[in-house]
């Protein structure tokens, strides 16, 4: 896949799959929580049509993919997502320095995503973030 930018104020298009896997995980989960609430089995065809096209855009972001490497970076998409989330109900409610701390932890978990992408083998010491394009 190219990882160039189609214009120079582009983010890379690795940073956009990670975005959009971190969606498509919580997506899922909103999916199968429709279910438990409503019975209603649409919200499980839609929760593993969403499930497939995250294993198909993870394919072509997660690089060295054993299975904990795997896992864990699908996690850390989620745990990014959801701290951002919490971070800007805390700003709407004019907490601010408690939203920027969910911020912080958020950009804690892009960068190990980063980190750990970087590593090869199973999941083992961490160094600086670089995301794919910068390799």
């Amino acid at each position: 896949m190219a990882k160039e930018k189609l214009h120079k104020s582009d983010i890379p298009i690795d940073v956009d799959l990670f975005f959009a896997v971190a969606n498509a995980v919580v997506n899922t989960e909103h999916m199968i929580f429709g279910y438990m609430c409503t019975g209603d089995e649409k919200y499980l065809e839609f929760a593993k049509e969403d499930r497939d096209d995250r294993a198909e855009a993870l394919k072509e972001l997660i690089v060295n993919d054993t299975h904990s490497k795997w896992c864990s970076l699908k996690h850390r998409t989620a745990i990014f997502y959801h701290l951002l989330e919490i971070g800007e109900k805390e700003l709407k409610k004019g907490n601010k320095e408690k939203a920027k701390k969910f911020f912080k932890m958020a950009k804690k978990e892009y960068d190990k995503f980063w980190t750990l992408q970087k590593i090869g083998g199973e999941i083992g010491n961490s160094k600086k973030m670089v995301s794919k394009t910068e390799r």
